[in-house]
Order: C-alpha cells, then sequence, then structure tokens
C-alpha cells in the first residue's frame, strides 16, 4: 500500500512589530546553504541588504530595520496633532450658535422679474450670472448673489432714484436654482448633494452620504459655511446627541454651499499611520510545501 507523508518548509519569518527581524539559522544549516548555493555568508548579507520589491505599494523599499528612536519620535508628533486638533475644535463655535439662516437667499442662475408699476417701460427679466452681479438699463454691477429679495430691492431703488423721482420696484422671482450641500471625509459615497425643496439638515446630509464609515469620529464632525463672498466660518456639531435624540436640536439645518466634513477617527487615524511608515515595508510572506508519494511496493 502507498504511503502518503507532507512536509511544510516555512521560507521567511515573519515580523514582530515595529522591527524587522530576520530568521536565525545553526551553524550546520548555514554550512549546508553554503555548501548548495556556492554563497558565502558575507554575500548573502549583501544579497539581503539589496532593496526588495513591495507588492503592496509597486515600489522598491529599504530592507534596513526600523529604529526604534524614528518610531518614537513618530508616534510623539502624530500624539501632537491629535492634541492640536482637539484644541482647534473647542475653539470653534456650535452650529447651534451660529447666525439664524435669513430666508431665502438669491443663487446664481436664479430668473426674476424686475417690474416698476409707475415705468412699465423699464420692466426687466433677469438671470443672475455667475459672477452674482446684475445690470439694468439704470442699474449696473448689482450684487444679487447672497442677498435677499428685500436687500435687493432696497439695494435697486437706491440706483434707480438717481433718475426716477419716485421708483416703485417689485422683484419677482421666476425660478430658482436648487441648494447644494457638499459631504466630504469617513461617509460611505462622498460628494455634492443638490435638493429643490427645504434645505437639509445635518443628519439628513450625512444620510445622503451613505452614512458614517467604522472609521469616522462623530465627535468632531465640523461644517464650513460660506456666506455672501466672505471668509468661510467654521461650526463645530454633536452629532451623536442629535443621532440619539437627547439633543434634536443639534440636528441643525444647513445653508447652500456648506461642506459638512467627517474626520477619521483616533484609531483610525493610528492605522493609517501604521499602514504608510511600517505596514508598508514589511516583506510578503509565503511559505512552500511539498508531498512525496512513494510508488514503491504497490499492492495490486
Amino acid at each position: 500500500m502507498a504511503k502518503h507523508t507532507t512536509l511544510s518548509l516555512p521560507i521567511l519569518c515573519f515580523m514582530a512589530s515595529f522591527a524587522i527581524s530576520g530568521c536565525s539559522t545553526d551553524s550546520a544549516d548555514q554550512h549546508a546553504q553554503t555548501e548548495q548555493t556556492g554563497l558565502t555568508s558575507n554575500q548573502e548579507a549583501d544579497i539581503a541588504a539589496q532593496p526588495k520589491y513591495n507588492f503592496n505599494t509597486g515600489s522598491a523599499v529599504s530592507t534596513e530595520p526600523v529604529q526604534k528612536e524614528t518610531l518614537i519620535s513618530a508616534a510623539t508628533a502624530e500624539e501632537e496633532k491629535i492634541e492640536q486638533k482637539q484644541i482647534s475644535l473647542e475653539t470653534l463655535k456650535n452650529i447651534k450658535d451660529a447666525p439664524e439662516l435669513d430666508s431665502y437667499l438669491l443663487q446664481i442662475g436664479d430668473t426674476m422679474d424686475i417690474k416698476l408699476r409707475l415705468n412699465p417701460e423699464l420692466n426687466e427679466a433677469i438671470i443672475i450670472p455667475p459672477d452674482g452681479l446684475i445690470s439694468t438699463t439704470m442699474a449696473e454691477d448689482v450684487q444679487a448673489y447672497g442677498r435677499t429679495i428685500k436687500e435687493l430691492r432696497t439695494d435697486l431703488t437706491k440706483q434707480y432714484e438717481k433718475e426716477l423721482s419716485d421708483p416703485k420696484i417689485s422683484i419677482i422671482l421666476r425660478s430658482f436654482a436648487p441648494n447644494r450641500v457638499y459631504v466630504a471625509g469617513e461617509v460611505n459615497s462622498p460628494g455634492e448633494f443638490v435638493t429643490a425643496g427645504p434645505n437639509l439638515t445635518l443628519m439628513q446630509a450625512i444620510a445622503r452620504a451613505g452614512g458614517l464609515k467604522n472609521s469616522a469620529s462623530p465627535s468632531g464632525i465640523i461644517v464650513i459655511r460660506h456666506k455672501n463672498g466672505a471668509l468661510p466660518t467654521a461650526y463645530t456639531t454633536d452629532y451623536k446627541a442629535a443621532e440619539s435624540g437627547l439633543d434634536p436640536a443639534s440636528d441643525a439645518h444647513l445653508a447652500a454651499y456648506d461642506v459638512v466634513f467627517v474626520p477619521r477617527s483616533d484609531i483610525a487615524d493610528v492605522y493609517v499611520y501604521f499602514q504608510q511608515f511600517v505596514q508598508q515595508f514589511l516583506p510578503p510572506s509565503f511559505g512552500m510545501s511539498y508531498q512525496l508519494n512513494p510508488q514503491n511496493n504497490l499492492n495490486r
């Protein structure tokens, strides 16, 4: 009857945490390997010191051991970055404390009729251009984007009063551009989200983006608000309170062109650091096995 034997021979030792260690053999094994390969230990060391190809990154990497001091300094720098991020978040206002959203603000692409009750010959249809400035027969370069209809009517009245004694201006909005908000960071489907109805809330926007990833930090979500061409303002949020229902007011409405950014959690930052500075330098481990199937003395 045939005998069946399976032998397993590991080729490489795997890596300990943050340090690269080689496989060690006894002197007899080294002597046998020298006889088989014809290489001395010094020649083998020179070959081992040559850069190896990393299949994870698609590039050559050095096989020199990672110095302990380098890892400690890099970890310290990462901790300092996390502390700075926490301090910077503490200096921001919560979105609940942001100024109340104005009534509808005119957007790029809005179409409106400008009518003068006493001077119908001056009636015009206007589309807000990309620069946000509109011009009529009697007014030039009036800021329309980001203004309310009441504010725009006041500005136009001042311009028309230079030519007319008592302009009676009415502004009728015929069509309006949809609202746009942006969700980025640790969500499943980041991108731009367009709505034609009421403004989205924080939770609605994140739901549109497919929800949070496991690597997200719900306590660190920020909203960046752009208004009237001014410098952006960042606000913190309390997503957990809104999600749990403990504080429904935390599910604040977003303004047009708001950017919701969901950062990574601290543990996810550590994992990314490990991937970038440690894991990509680990050589791929592999093994080899073979079978011996003697065919002698077969019983037929």
